[in-house]
């Protein structure tokens, strides 16, 4: 059955779409202004990491070892960009 949110739950829920416009916004800006959008692109993967560190933190179980496979392969492609653009 459906059950009412509470006051302060609605408060959490209005909280986090705020971040989150402000968080698209900021990023949408930075594609603007980056002078190679895959730069932007390949940092932006890096809410992934974060979201599972922060997901640790606050008590979540570890991923498995497909997810940490997934992540070496984000910061590899990370450390790639920032190697080459160095280049240019």
């Amino acid at each position: 059955p459906f059950v009412m949110p509470s006051l302060t739950a609605w408060l959490i829920i209005a909280i986090m779409g705020t971040l989150g416009t402000i968080y698209q916004i900021h990023v949408t800006k930075a594609y603007g202004i980056a002078k190679q959008a895959g730069v932007v692109a390949g940092v932006s993967y890096l809410d992934v990491v974060f979201s599972m560190i922060v997901g640790i933190i606050l008590g979540d179980n570890l991923p498995s070892t497909m997810v940490f496979l997934g992540i070496i392969g984000i910061i590899f492609g990370g450390l790639i960009l920032v190697k080459n653009k160095g280049k240019k």
